[in-house]
């Protein structure tokens, strides 16, 4: 980024709206330096006059189906940030060293995700916080796919092998009375 604007303007498919003083090319983040009252903003698209008047921060689409948001953040002072799916109930975190912070997601449609600051637990009106209060966003990362495990696959064998003390491998059980290895273990067999 160099010097875009940064209000109301969208880049690389993401919507920002963090006003003239939205990018610190000191440490390469973009701030949001003010808070947002989403209660302002209900199923307003990147562009609208209600999301322009009314929301600061970043707005970027997800693609129906599942999958994780990571962002690459540092709160400072009492900003906390927010990532919101869509209507859904907003994740908020507090990072006061630079880290990453992994939102999951699973929705039935393309769906909006709003990344945007709060003060403390605040849901008031939007207004400019105080100097040290901002959030530093360094990048964001959408992977689509599966968040969690689906399946466990047993990486044992379906059927035990056999094999002697010495090593030698059986074809299927032994028929003869003795010490045998069955997956690493010695089995008695009677």
């Amino acid at each position: 980024m160099g010097n875009e604007n940064l209000s109301d303007n969208v880049v690389n498919d993401v919507y920002y709206n963090v006003g003239s003083e939205g990018y610190d090319a000191s440490d390469k983040s973009v701030v949001i330096s003010q808070t947002t009252n989403m209660g302002q903003i209900t199923d307003a698209t990147p562009g609208s006059s209600e999301v322009k008047e009314n929301f600061n921060g970043l707005i970027l689409k997800v693609a129906a189906g599942k999958g994780t948001i990571m962002v690459n953040v540092k709160t400072t002072g009492n900003a906390q940030l927010v990532v919101q799916v869509g209507n859904q109930t907003p994740m908020i975190a507090s990072k006061t060293e630079q880290g990453d912070v992994v939102v999951s997601y699973d929705v039935a449609e393309d769906t909006y995700v709003y990344i945007y600051a709060i003060i403390g637990s605040s849901a008031a009106p939007a207004h400019r916080a105080a100097p040290a209060d901002a959030v530093k966003i360094y990048s964001i990362k959408v992977t689509p796919g599966a968040t969690g495990i689906d399946t466990i696959k047993d990486s044992r064998s379906s059927v035990d092998d056999y094999y002697t003390l010495d090593g030698r491998k059986l074809q299927g059980q032994p028929t003869k009375k003795g010490v045998y290895i069955v997956n690493g273990k010695k089995v008695v067999v009677k």
